[in-house]
C-alpha cells in the first residue's frame, strides 16, 4: 500500500533483509522480493538519493548482490 508524492523530494532507503522469510532466514521470501523490485521500479526514478543496506547476519551477502542486481536492471 506503498504510495508516494512524485512532487515531494524523498530518499529511498532500502534494507534488503526485507527480503527474508523470517521463520527461516536461510531464504528469501520470492513474493518479498519482487514487492522490492517493483517497489523501487515505481519509486527510484523520482528519489533524490537512493540508500541499500543489508546485514551479513542476517542476509547471505551473495544473495544480497543477487537482488541489488534485479533491483538494478
Amino acid at each position: 500500500n506503498l504510495q508516494i508524492n512524485k512532487n515531494q523530494n524523498f530518499i529511498l532507503d532500502i534494507d534488503l533483509d526485507f527480503c527474508l522469510n523470517w521463520e527461516n532466514r536461510n531464504i528469501t521470501d520470492k513474493k518479498k522480493v519482487t514487492l522490492l523490485i517493483n517497489k523501487f521500479q515505481e519509486f527510484a526514478p523520482h528519489a533524490k538519493c537512493i540508500t541499500i543496506a543489508t546485514s551479513p547476519y542476517f542476509l547471505n551477502q551473495e544473495v544480497a548482490i543477487y537482488i541489488i542486481e534485479n533491483l538494478l536492471q
